[in-house]
């Protein structure tokens, strides 16, 4: 909510207003911790850490898909086999991470 709600005050409002409804998931400290080390473990700038957590949220909720048009943090083979390492060891699920095109039928 935080994400949407920044840049053009217009835009916002109509992000916001586009997800009206839908259910928040639970965010808290062990999510927080675990979207901590991700964010260590992918490097990513200090401006790009709001995508750690968007993947230690997906991971602890156990959502199937996490789909992203970020392509750079997110939905790429490197993020998704060294996700998929990190939890395999941890004994944490692992979502499939992709861009919302490759879910759409043809």
């Amino acid at each position: 909510m935080r994400e949407i709600s920044k840049g053009d005050k217009i835009a916002a409002e109509k992000r916001l207003d586009k997800v009206k409804g839908i259910m928040l998931l639970e965010f808290d400290e062990k999510i927080e911790a675990l979207g901590d080390e991700y964010f260590k473990l992918f490097q990513f700038p200090e401006r790009s850490k709001l995508d750690s957590y968007h993947l230690a949220l997906a991971v602890w909720h156990k959502i199937e898909y996490l789909l992203s048009w970020n392509c750079k943090h997110i939905a790429n083979a490197i993020v998704n086999n060294k996700l998929r390492e990190y939890n395999d060891r941890a004994g944490l699920y692992t979502p499939i991470l992709c861009t919302p095109e490759e879910l759409m039928e043809e």
